[in-house]
């Protein structure tokens, strides 16, 4: 959540940049519009001038990005759309044409952005040719393909600026979820999976299991064979369990020997099942340096409603039961 939290507020920024001088330049721009008689011009720019506040209150209030993009970019959009109306609003509508582009896919993303950028440009092509082609004489054509070229350098600009932001922002964010010595998940993507599991619960009815194992006596594995040994085992252990997963389900690292496994769409005996099955195959498997280790299992399934760390503590229990037996798995009490 931080990474996406810190892009909102980059963009929420940006967009309040805008709207603030928007508030105070519009309004004295409207004036002088009413003393030329540009009644359309004048009214769309104080709509928007007027609107600014409210709309960067909601946009904070509901960390709702696509409210920024309603909120800043249809802004000018509006305002140069009503300007188009008259012989002066057409002039000023060219000006504004190249910010566009640069507004409505920073705050909309790359293809709201390219969809809204598209749309604009015809509505600016038709308003142009169709009712102010004579505001430019002879040079009509001239002024609207160069205008269309700054348009489109400036929308493939920012078009290929987003993108890379986008992939370096996933990028960022796959390095902050994984753990550096198993390449599977840590502590920190696993409760953004299973934040998304209970989320999915409760908007559209669907369950999910956990099962929590711990590696039997792993202590002394590294004590006897040292730490490299260790790091080996545990990239060997995620490697088994990974080939034996699901498409859906996500494996992570808890914490030292400790593994999580979040299994969507299942159930209790679902998961028992599941967590019987990799039992059996790591306690056959022969790891490097002719290594073997058990694993003690705990399953429990989530409960509608349930605070992340009542979840957390029931699944722990019940490894912990397991764990005092070694080599097993042991189902939630309450659930089974």
């Amino acid at each position: 959540m931080g990474l996406e939290s810190s892009h909102f507020d980059q963009k929420y920024l940006f967009a309040s940049f805008i709207l603030w001088m928007g508030m105070f330049i519009l309004p004295p721009l409207a004036y002088f519009d009413f003393q030329y008689g540009f009644l359309y011009a004048a009214t769309a720019k104080l709509v928007v001038a007027f609107s600014c506040p409210l709309s960067l209150y909601l946009a904070k209030r509901l960390q709702w990005q696509r409210g920024l993009t309603l909120v800043a970019s249809y802004s000018l959009f509006f305002m140069t759309l009503f300007g188009a109306v008259t012989k002066m609003g057409s002039i000023y509508g060219l000006i504004w044409i190249p910010i566009l582009p640069l507004l409505f896919i920073y705050t909309g993303g790359r293809r709201l952005g390219l969809l809204q950028t598209l749309i604009y440009l015809l509505v600016m092509s038709l308003s142009f040719f169709y009712l102010h082609q004579d505001a430019f004489g002879q040079d009509a054509v001239v002024v609207y393909l160069q205008t269309l070229l700054a348009y489109s350098i400036v929308t493939v600009v920012a078009s290929i600026y987003e993108h890379t932001q986008l992939k370096m922002r996933s990028g960022l964010q796959q390095q902050a979820d994984l753990d550096f010595l198993t390449g599977s998940m840590n502590r920190r993507g696993l409760v953004r999976g299973i934040e998304a599991e209970m989320d999915a619960c409760v908007r559209h009815g669907t369950r999910f299991s956990l099962i929590l194992l711990d590696l039997d006596d792993f202590k002394r594995i590294n004590d006897r064979r040292g730490h490299d040994v260790g790091d080996l085992v545990l990239q060997g252990v995620v490697r088994l369990m990974t080939q034996q997963l699901r498409k859906n389900d996500l494996l992570g690292r808890w914490g030292g020997e400790e593994f999580i496994l979040i299994l969507p769409h299942t159930r209790l005996s679902e998961a028992a099942i599941m967590a019987e099955r990799l039992r059996l195959s790591l306690a056959q498997q022969v790891f490097s340096r002719d290594v073997v280790v058990t694993a003690s299992f705990g399953v429990s399934e989530y409960r509608t409603g349930e605070a992340l760390n009542d979840l957390i503590q029931r699944v722990d229990q019940t490894q912990y039961q397991a764990k005092r037996r070694k080599n097993c798995v042991v189902v939630d009490e309450a659930e089974a």
